[in-house]
């Protein structure tokens, strides 16, 4: 009975964990959705004006086509609506995209206070200093693609229309789901550092085996940036894998010391004592329950 019991307060945390995440994600969207991005324009005569996502569109589609910080300006451009349904559909789709990013801390919060009584201190020091350096990295990386890898992939393209004399007139889905999906991907690659430390960690991968096999690694690597970047062309694939490369580097060295550490050679090669996350006290292996405070550990 009392397994049952933990299990249904298990599932009653969880749905209430996942409404108080939800909440902020609706209200946000409808606020990116029928929100002014200027509050004066909805007293105007026409009846119509532009809400805050019109306005986050705008300022993704001048920071891109003015180069970003690589500053190569990008003219002769001409974003259509090919479909009648296309402007409706990318209105909402970025209102969810951008509701789901602005509530994201509050999802994050709510995972954290979901997962946290379950975790055993040296558990957290594992998981937590991971999850804080793969967010970092992802943020940098997003960045990253926003204001470089981005306008470099649009300004790649440009001489390939001039060659075989067409006008650069664009989709403006497509405009849109290329700049989001390179800010994602570019996102994801930079987690690659925190990901390879993690299987090291684990005793999935060594250090030695990739060190060994350098090259062909790195050649792998740069495959990878080119898939990212499938339009930018070499000097797009470069300006990502450079940056890349350098924090795989750092990431090895990261990850040879907690290799040396589990091997022996530093403290947390020694046993980790297992502890009740009620009191604290010592419990030995295999324990279910706190021979102090009789609470179950599971």
């Amino acid at each position: 009975m009392d397994s049952e019991a933990s299990f249904w307060d298990h599932v009653v945390e969880l749905s209430t964990r996942l409404r108080k995440a939800l909440y902020p994600f609706l209200v946000i969207t409808l606020i990116l959705l029928v929100a002014p991005a200027n509050p004066t324009e909805i007293f105007s005569l026409s009846g119509f004006y532009e809400p805050l996502i019109g306005l986050i569109l705008r300022r993704v589609r001048e920071q891109v086509l003015s180069g970003g910080i690589i500053g190569i300006k990008i003219t002769g451009v001409t974003l259509i609506g090919l479909n009648f349904s296309t402007p409706l559909e990318l209105y909402f789709l970025t209102s969810v995209l951008f509701g789901f990013v602005f509530s994201l801390p509050v999802i994050v919060y709510e995972i954290y206070k979901y997962i946290d009584p379950a975790l055993y201190e040296h558990e957290r020091r594992m998981i937590y200093p991971s999850t804080v350096a793969f967010t970092a990295l992802f943020i940098a990386g997003a960045v990253f693609g926003y204001l470089v890898i981005a306008p470099f992939v649009i300004w790649a393209m440009i001489p390939f229309f001039n060659l075989v004399g067409a006008k650069m007139v664009i989709n403006i889905y497509d405009f849109y789901s290329l700049i989001f999906l390179t800010v994602i991907f570019t996102g994801f690659s930079f987690t690659m550092p925190v990901i390879y430390v993690l299987l090291v960690r684990f005793g999935v991968l060594s250090t030695s085996t990739v060190e060994k096999n350098r090259l062909y690694f790195y050649v792998a690597l740069f495959v990878i940036t080119a898939a990212i970047t499938p339009d930018g062309g070499p000097l797009a694939d470069l300006a990502l894998f450079l940056p890349m490369l350098l924090m795989m580097e750092v990431a090895m060295r990261i990850a040879r010391r907690y290799e040396k550490e589990r091997s022996g050679g530093g403290k947390e090669a020694r046993k980790i004592e297992r502890r009740c996350k009620y009191c604290g006290a010592i419990i030995e292996e295999g324990e279910v329950f706190c021979p102090f405070c009789g609470r179950s550990q599971y």
